[in-house]
């Protein structure tokens, strides 16, 4: 197989659900909520079948999942032991609201589930406990990050 086969190919009839954020604190902000956008989610789970043994549990952030790694020269982020001594909050995914945050939404997963949304907002899956879901990329969660530039209308 070419490395091209792995790339995700996107439905262009997938269903699409504007859900509005917190009304009273963010009005007009939402989140876009995308069921069936990939044509080939199965090629993106083999794709982290074949690297599975370069990825693993990071040990220089709060991130209680597995990841494939970037070089330290390019993450440069503070490790777990020292954000939780200075924020006091351990790894782990969000459950609800704490002393920083305040949960406004929660969208259910679902298999094949594409969300888009302002990226400056703090942002977490919610999994459950850590070490709820399975390692096995088959079974587990498999989520694929896109960052996008762009610039929102005037209001």
């Amino acid at each position: 197989m070419e490395l091209s086969d792995f790339l995700p190919r996107f439905i262009p009839q997938a269903r699409l659900e504007a859900v509005p954020l917190d009304p009273v604190h963010m009005p007009g902000d939402q989140c876009l909520v995308v069921d069936d956008l990939l044509l080939n989610p199965q090629a993106l789970i083999e794709l982290s079948v074949m690297w599975f043994s370069h990825i693993q549990a990071p040990s220089d952030s709060a991130y209680p999942g597995l990841e494939l790694w970037m070089p330290p020269a390019l993450t440069g982020v503070i490790d777990a032991a020292a954000f939780r001594q200075r924020w006091g909050v351990p790894a782990g995914y969000m459950h609800g609201s704490n002393d920083y945050f305040e949960r406004v939404l929660q969208v259910p997963a679902r298999f094949k589930r594409t969300m888009f949304y302002d990226g400056g907002l703090f942002h977490c899956s919610d999994n459950g406990p850590a070490g709820a879901l399975p390692d096995d990329p088959r079974t587990g969660r498999l989520t694929l990050n896109g960052f996008f530039n762009c610039t929102r209308p005037a209001r």
